[in-house]
């Protein structure tokens, strides 16, 4: 690379760095603290890398039209770039590298590097082969985070790199040495309004049906390289559907951990006795969809019921477990009951996601422990397996366990009394996966 950090002819953009943006790493802040490192390093420097060069796009697109307002020029820049795709470039960059910025009807493709002795620009072949991917030019850039530099240090056009570069089919790039890179980017702009570009006639790759983009999202989902596990005319067609593309991005960073806590912050039940429920909770009516039916499944009772209660409040709230083979949506249930001696009596319960729910009724036949819109479960079973365990926080020992047999419509753990500032958790696992919440009592 011949790179010279004061030379005019080398475009060097600012990158500040930004520690939230870090702490982000293009994901849900959630899961942050559980994603791929070095997945998360490369959505943040292209994150960064982006920013500067839609910055320097805009400013000379600014700059070109100023000095040349004329229809034809304003025709071929439009006077503004894009990031593309606009609507999450992260499920492109968690897996490919490349930034790809749309000036009106052409695009620039610039791969980053943070080796400053490349020899040679590597283009993922993904920018180069699918339809829609593909740049009219592409921009070797060097990102040196230290100096909170990024150097733009040659460029070429599509033609090129598809005629001239070396396909390398180890990683599937095409590659193009530093001597056939335009390194003065002066020209650059002019070339945008005046360069004509010969038609680019890329192969379309054949279709792949629903059903076998569903079979490989779920094979990719969990593989440490996606990119090069399946043919290339696979994971093309893979990637060139939005909707996969975006599932797929999806269900690998889901599958990053075994054990996503659901909340920030522990759970205050205390709020629930005013009928208040926190925040992505709602009633076991709503979650439960299915059309009322008007029979009742009695729950265990009371050995050691109290003569005086306050109104039961229960909150529900959805969980979805991955799984290798399938996602299993289910709904949590907690039932609190407080007491006149201060203490919180406490019903915990496990559903399937799809189970149908019973018509509000009361009846004096019920315990004070137990709601009186208790759901009656037809056909909808939990899957075999489903682990249901209480633990005390601060030490994570396990107090109570259940497991869902082949034939449960629902699991729930022993009802259990606790002070209303104790601390308590509840695990639920499946498989490879697992989840768990904090309350306090």
């Amino acid at each position: 690379m011949s790179l010279v950090l004061e030379n005019p002819l080398q475009p060097i953009l600012e990158i500040p760095l930004d520690l939230a943006l870090w702490e982000r790493g293009g994901v849900d802040i959630d899961q942050a603290a559980a994603v791929d490192q070095a997945a998360q390093w490369r959505i943040y420097l292209h994150r960064l890398g982006a920013s500067a060069i839609l910055q320097w796009c805009q400013d000379a697109l600014a700059d070109a039209q100023s000095f040349s307002p004329s229809e034809a020029v304003q025709d071929k820049s439009t006077g503004s770039a894009q990031l593309w795709p606009n609507t999450d470039p992260v499920q492109i960059w968690h897996v490919v590298d490349g930034i790809a910025i749309d000036l009106g009807e052409r695009r620039i493709v610039v791969t980053i590097s943070e080796a400053i002795d490349a020899a040679e620009m590597r283009v993922p072949q993904e920018w180069i082969d699918l339809p829609d991917w593909a740049g009219d030019y592409y921009i070797a850039a060097y990102a040196d985070v230290d100096e909170q530099a990024l150097a733009l240090w040659g460029y070429t056009t599509y033609a090129k790199v598809k005629q001239q570069g070396r396909y390398d089919a180890g990683d599937r790039t095409y590659c193009i040495e530093e001597d056939s890179l335009i390194q003065d980017f002066s020209a650059f702009w002019a070339a945008q309004q005046l360069e004509v570009l010969a038609p680019v006639n890329i192969e379309v790759l054949p279709e792949v049906s629903p059903t076998q983009l569903d079979n490989l999202i779920q094979r990719l989902a969990s593989s440490p390289g996606p990119r090069l596990e399946i043919p290339f005319e696979l994971w093309g067609a893979l990637l060139s559907n939005p909707d996969a593309r975006s599932r797929l991005y999806q269900q690998r960073w889901r599958k990053k951990t075994t054990q996503i806590s659901l909340a920030n912050a522990p759970i205050q039940l205390g709020q629930w006795t005013a009928q208040f429920l926190s925040p992505g909770w709602n009633s076991l009516a709503r979650l439960l969809s299915q059309p009322p039916t008007p029979s009742l499944r009695s729950g265990p009772t009371n050995n050691n019921p109290t003569t005086e209660t306050s109104a039961t409040t229960t909150g529900a709230k959805e969980i979805s477990l991955e799984t290798a083979t399938e996602t299993v949506l289910l709904v949590l249930a907690i039932s609190v009951t407080s007491e006149v001696d201060e203490r919180r009596n406490i019903r915990i319960r496990l559903y399937p996601k799809d189970a149908a729910a019973l018509n509000t009724q009361t009846s004096q036949d019920f315990s004070p422990y137990f709601l009186t819109d208790e759901p009656i479960l037809e056909e909808i079973l939990l899957p075999e397996g489903v682990t249901l365990t209480l633990l005390l926080t601060e030490t994570q020992q396990p107090l109570q366990t259940v497991c869902s047999g082949s034939h449960d419509n629902y699991i729930q753990l022993p009802p259990f009394r606790c002070p209303t500032d104790e601390a308590f958790s509840i695990r639920i696992e499946y498989a490879n996966s697992a989840m768990q919440e904090d309350f306090v009592g």
